[in-house]
């Protein structure tokens, strides 16, 4: 919600809050607590693009993170305690706590892979959105279309050798990017415009450094072949020989 008016009436405590001395410290995007606050509002609103609770509250859960966690490398703070905090200045809000034992601070490792989705939608969307293209100019929409490329790539580093759910929605990003919105074109930006987004051997191919060095060579045959090779040392009963 970028609508700084509306916003307004959910910004009963927030400047109170914003005075803190833990919260004074954190560097946030605009008004992220009337943003938070309207975020849960279209729940207890029960809007009508939103079904589940869970899912939904983990959203909640993921866009605090990100805009506490995400942008605060150097200091930040639970969400828990920017939860609380603004329950102290604002008591009406989520009076019934329902947020309560749904916010918490996301680990590392699956906070990284779920701003890398994060990302990759948001910039689609800032290209194409409900059957148009939303971006104003068409540098704007190219260095858009860049970003998903380099999140995308940042996806595939994670994902190589591995089968995670953040692989599977990673593909399933891929599959949107490639056939939504191919009759979608305007005077500033087509669909053919997109960036195509990088192959598993392009990465790899850029990781090793091409293959010209034998022992590169070496490396990307083991990351592509690796689990295949393990299934036929299995085969032959020679594990005792590799770990001797």
């Amino acid at each position: 919600m970028e609508n700084n008016d509306e916003l307004g009436q959910f910004e009963d405590g927030c400047e109170q809050m914003s005075k803190e001395a833990t919260i004074s410290r954190i560097k946030f995007s605009n008004m992220p607590c009337e943003n938070f606050k309207y975020l849960f509002s279209l729940k207890t609103n029960i809007h009508p693009d939103i079904s589940n609770d869970d899912d939904y509250y983990n959203y909640i859960n993921f866009w605090l993170n990100y805009n506490i966690c995400g942008q605060n490398s150097d200091y930040t703070i639970s969400v828990n305690e920017f939860y609380s905090t603004l329950q102290k200045h604002d008591s009406n809000f989520d009076s019934e706590k329902k947020l309560e034992c749904k916010l918490y601070n996301i680990s590392n490792d699956i906070f990284e892979n779920m701003c890398i989705l994060y990302n990759l939608y948001s910039n689609y969307s800032n290209i194409f959105k409900n059957n148009s293209v939303v971006c104003a100019e068409r540098n704007t929409c190219l260095g858009y279309s860049d970003n998903c490329y380099n999140e995308y790539r940042r996806g595939l580093i994670k994902c190589l050798n591995k089968n995670l759910k953040f692989c599977k929605a990673l593909n399933d990003f891929k599959n949107m990017y490639i056939m939504n919105n191919r009759n979608i074109s305007s005077n500033i930006f087509n669909y053919s415009d997109l960036r195509v987004l990088p192959r598993d051997e392009d990465v790899l191919y850029e990781i090793y450094g091409g293959l010209n060095d034998w022992r590169n060579i070496i490396i990307l045959t083991f990351s592509i072949l690796g689990p295949m090779i393990g299934i036929f040392l299995y085969f032959y009963k020679i594990n005792k020989i590799l770990i001797n």
